[in-house]
């Protein structure tokens, strides 16, 4: 009986401690899966733990594509790549490219193969104010034709807002028959040069293949110049033109003296404009001589306007007829000023007139 007794006990004794450790190691779960969500430990992290969670949560920096550097500089695949480069040049602005924000401070040209239309670029720059740099490969622009394409396939065109009737020196090779200053270098200023390659697509000629280019057997006809092109070994089949009116360059090389017409009424020059010849208008007169039609002559009472009809010669060069062109000439001065400048006398004749009609 007091075997079984003290057995109870300790069965008792045992079960207490199984309790307690049971509920201990309950506290202690508890304890832990609220510390993992406890705000004062996220507070308390280091702040390069903060880092990596937020790094972690936002994702890395986006990659800046081959695409994105295309847009970036606005490239046109129907240009050849010397036009890609230029803008490459100009641009160093912060762009939002497809949904990047993006600006290329420095980018190099690796490599570049005109017969091919590619180039090699390397980028660097920043994407979202993190920094990036890379390599990038672009194909596709127009390729360069072969040195037979070039000249055979070659066209001219003045460049756009070229005053070229102001800047060519026309008058030294038409009237002094010169031809010096129709280089590929003076020309190359104001024409555009360009090829048409094997695949219809438009290739402007560098300033490599410009060093390259010589025009040969320059002529004027028809209005128009006209020359034989050569590049490298290579000569052009057939004549490349540009449009030019002569009578317009000519025309030109005559200035209207506003401050003598100012002075003067448009009627009474229409009626003998060659008694005004060098006065109306001015020229070089030691190298052109200056005719006006008598016949060829136009008034406008309402726009107090003269159009008169000039021709112009060389002088030394046996009289050879340049250009004949309108001239348009305004500022005159208005028939209502007239009435000031009419004054009533009498002379002995009239007094002596009146005198008869009287009687």
């Amino acid at each position: 009986m007091f075997m079984c007794d003290r057995t109870c006990d300790l069965f008792k004794v045992g079960n207490f401690n199984i309790k307690r450790c049971l509920l201990f190691l309950v506290c202690i779960m508890l304890l832990v899966a609220c510390g993992e969500n406890d705000p004062i430990e996220s507070r308390n992290r280091h702040p390069r733990q903060q880092e990596e969670s937020h790094s972690e949560q936002s994702g890395s920096v986006p990659a800046v594509a081959k695409e994105d550097v295309a847009a970036y500089f606005r490239f046109d695949m129907s240009r050849d790549i010397n036009v890609a480069l230029g803008l490459v040049e100009a641009q160093k602005e912060t762009l939002q490219i497809n949904g990047k924000m993006i600006k290329i401070t420095e980018a190099v040209v690796k490599r570049k193969d005109y017969q091919k239309g590619s180039f090699v670029l390397y980028v660097t720059g920043t994407v979202n104010g993190s920094p990036f740099k890379n390599e990038f490969t672009f194909t596709g622009f127009v390729s360069k034709p072969d040195d037979y394409q070039m000249v055979n396939g070659a066209q001219a065109e003045w460049k756009a807002n070229a005053d070229y009737y102001a800047k060519l020196d026309f008058d030294s090779f038409y009237r002094l028959h010169k031809v010096n200053m129709f280089t590929i270098e003076n020309l190359g200023r104001l024409v555009d040069f360009y090829s048409i390659n094997v695949g219809g697509e438009k290739y402007l000629f560098t300033l490599e293949d410009l060093e390259k280019t010589v025009l040969e057997d320059i002529k004027y006809e028809q209005n128009q110049l006209s020359f034989y092109l050569r590049y490298n070994n290579s000569r052009s089949k057939k004549r490349i033109s540009l449009l030019f009116d002569k009578n317009k360059y000519y025309e030109g090389k005559v200035t209207v003296n506003t401050d003598f017409i100012k002075q003067k009424y448009m009627r009474g020059i229409y009626e003998n404009p060659s008694l005004f010849n060098g006065h109306i208008f001015s020229y070089d007169e030691s190298a052109y001589a200056v005719e006006i039609s008598t016949t060829l002559k136009e008034k406008s009472d309402t726009g107090n306007m003269l159009t008169l009809h000039l021709s112009m010669y060389a002088k030394g060069n046996g009289g050879l007829l340049l250009a004949e062109f309108d001239k348009i000439f305004t500022g005159f001065k208005p028939l209502s000023e007239l009435k000031n400048e009419l004054i009533a006398y009498s002379t002995p004749d009239l007094n002596l007139r009146i005198v008869i009609m009287v009687m």
